[in-house]
């Protein structure tokens, strides 16, 4: 090997120790301070949420992966409809990830790639029934940050739509593979999913936008998109009976 391939497998060597002592420092960094950076990272994501959706989020526990990568998995996160205890919280999130990178582990984040959600149910009441907090209560926990989402995943969510005659079944629909996209504060977002429709039975595919969302009444959150609904089973219904099947497209405000 000539003289000048030895510099540069000298240099690639050198690079590599390099890399990898800055990979050594930021893992020890992470493992001695990582109660003070989860403490960080709860307030971020609380301070994010409660901003967001103007209410006083709930956190049950965040807890830093520091291999193989430096990942945030937080546990039991819950979004109130504004002050209300009668009716279920508006969000609630069994467990939720994401990478929090090196450059995370030295200052709060404002752009995350990937969430991962597990168990997301969303309860919407009824029109004129959503009474917001005090004007302080989504400012109590500090800063939010504004953070941008390329995206969103949940492969295991549940959307509660709350009749407005309390005698009522609400209307429930199992929503699987769950993606959003480009998911920005106060800016519309783009989702895909499958839906189980409750009444008639059946499976939606769908996609579309959704938002900007209303906070002060999350039903008028205007939603967009294109439909394929099949094998929608007709026969619970008096006087009717087998399976409907269509396509199609929508535009306006939540059911």
């Amino acid at each position: 090997m000539a003289p000048s391939g030895y510099r540069w497998l000298k240099w690639l060597i050198l690079a590599g120790a390099l890399l990898g002592l800055c990979f050594v420092a930021v893992l020890g960094y992470v493992a001695v301070r990582r109660h003070v950076l989860e403490d960080r990272i709860r307030d971020m994501v609380v301070a994010e949420m409660s901003e967001r959706f103007k209410t006083n989020a709930q956190l049950g526990s965040i807890d830093i992966v520091i291999w193989p990568d430096v990942e945030v998995v937080g546990r039991n996160l819950s979004l109130p409809i504004g002050n209300r205890t009668d009716v279920p919280p508006l969000i609630q999130i069994g467990r939720f990830a994401f990478k929090l990178g090196f450059l995370g582990v030295l200052r709060a984040p404002k752009h995350i790639a990937q969430i991962n959600l597990d168990k997301m149910v969303i309860t919407i009441p009824p029109r004129g029934q959503t009474k917001q907090p005090s004007a302080l209560g989504s400012m109590m926990h500090g800063k939010h940050l504004g953070v941008a989402i390329d995206e969103i995943v949940c492969d295991d969510a549940d959307l509660i739509l709350l009749p407005k005659d309390p005698k009522k079944e609400p209307l429930d629909f199992d929503i699987h593979n769950l993606v959003l996209r480009d998911v920005i504060p106060d800016q519309a977002f783009f989702f895909h999913g499958n839906l189980t429709n409750a009444k008639p039975k059946g499976e939606i595919l769908t996609d579309g936008k959704l938002g900007p969302w209303d906070t002060d009444e999350p039903r008028n959150t205007s939603v967009s998109g294109n439909y394929t609904f099949t094998n929608a089973d007709l026969n619970p219904f008096p006087g009717i009976g087998g399976t409907l099947s269509s396509t199609g497209q929508y535009d306006g405000l939540q059911a």
